[in-house]
């Protein structure tokens, strides 16, 4: 079963988990997830683009419930997954690079 959810883009996307916000969106070059609660630990980031190609794995700690990737200029204009695992939670979110 598959469900399909149109969502609209704003400065500020929350996940289905409320718990996981992910802005600016749209980015032009530093994005930031925070993580409500979440305890501080390595974590493997994996870049998609909106067409589900894997474009870069990336590997960060979160400190202070928060994660940043730096530098995504070379990211041309469109809409990008980034997918990870906290907390034994596979989470999903959305941004768009302007």
């Amino acid at each position: 079963v598959r469900v399909y959810q149109q969502n609209t883009l704003s400065n500020v996307a929350v996940s289905q988990k409320t718990d996981t916000i992910v802005y600016p969106n749209p980015v032009t070059n530093k994005l930031k997830i925070t993580l409500v609660a979440a305890r501080d630990q390595e974590i493997s980031l994996k870049l998609y683009s909106i067409e589900g190609k894997h474009i870069r794995t990336y590997s960060k700690a979160i400190k202070n419930n928060s994660i940043t990737l730096d530098d995504l200029s070379y990211l041309p204009r469109g809409i990008y997954l980034v997918k990870f695992v906290v907390d034994e939670e596979s989470r999903v979110l959305k941004f768009l690079k302007k």
